[in-house]
């Protein structure tokens, strides 16, 4: 079992789990066994493309979503994950605010720790 392997599964369980399913309700979803996708979530078993295909579009997420694996390594990719993971499915307009507002919060943020800083020294 290689790397990307262990990455691979990890990632179809984050996506499982941020879809609020469980092994088995995702195994009967894409037609295949509970053990299968423990195993593939185990990096146990390497999946052919059509199967993971499958897994993706009963996930709501496209195939090249399954093998993003930043996200799992630190706690910065796993906060910008999440971020993704809240904004996907939405359309291009909710998007395009919720990134102007982001922008304005952590320009915001910045400000308070510049001022917090000054008054510090």
């Amino acid at each position: 079992m290689s790397e990307v392997d262990r990455k691979l599964g990890r990632r179809i369980a984050e996506q499982r789990r941020r879809r609020e399913l469980t092994q088995a309700q995702l195994a009967e979803l894409a037609g295949v066994a509970t053990e299968t996708i423990s195993r593939l979530e185990r990096g146990a078993a390497v999946p052919s493309i059509a199967r993971l295909a499958g897994i993706a579009k009963v996930l709501g997420v496209e195939l090249h979503e399954l093998f993003r694996f930043w996200g799992t390594d630190d706690a910065n990719d796993a906060a910008v994950a999440a971020l993704v993971g809240a904004v996907y499915g939405h359309s291009p307009e909710d998007i395009e605010c919720i990134t102007r507002l982001a922008a304005e919060v952590l320009a915001h943020a910045a400000r308070l720790r510049g001022a917090a800083s000054r008054e510090g020294r």
